[in-house]
């Protein structure tokens, strides 16, 4: 099993996290909700991104464990839409982490760190896949 922090699509109760649920079932387990400083949200449209900031920026992230053949598929999933993978720990839970590459406006940052209750906050509610 591998461990991944997700903070858009795949949170859970996003469209992403309940479709590789549907399909994937229990090969895919909710740890935890943590909070990771360090790092900027920014709204792409239907979906976030992250970039590495040196502030005090907070972002809410969901751990999720998931089998091999999950995280290939989610990672190869990420990797295919600009985002690289970074391996960290968060209290000892070794996790990746998807980062987006490409470009980012300072006028689309999710200041909440929360894309879920920016979703919420703002009805965008699309499902684009």
């Amino acid at each position: 099993m591998k461990r991944i922090c997700v903070y858009g699509s795949l949170r859970v109760g996003e469209y992403n996290y309940n479709y590789f649920k549907s399909r994937y079932g229990e090969d895919m387990k909710y740890i935890r909700t943590v909070m990771l400083e360090g790092y900027k949200l920014y709204s792409l449209g239907s979906y976030p991104g992250i970039k590495e900031s040196q502030g005090v920026e907070t972002l809410l992230v969901d751990i999720l464990e998931v089998s091999e053949d999950l995280y290939y598929s989610i990672t190869e999933m990420e990797l295919g839409a600009g985002y690289s993978c970074k391996q960290l720990s968060i209290d000892g839970i070794d996790t990746t982490l998807y980062v987006y590459e490409g470009p980012v406006s300072d006028k689309n940052l999710v200041e909440s760190g929360d894309w879920s209750n920016y979703l919420k906050d703002n009805n965008k509610h699309e499902i684009i896949r």
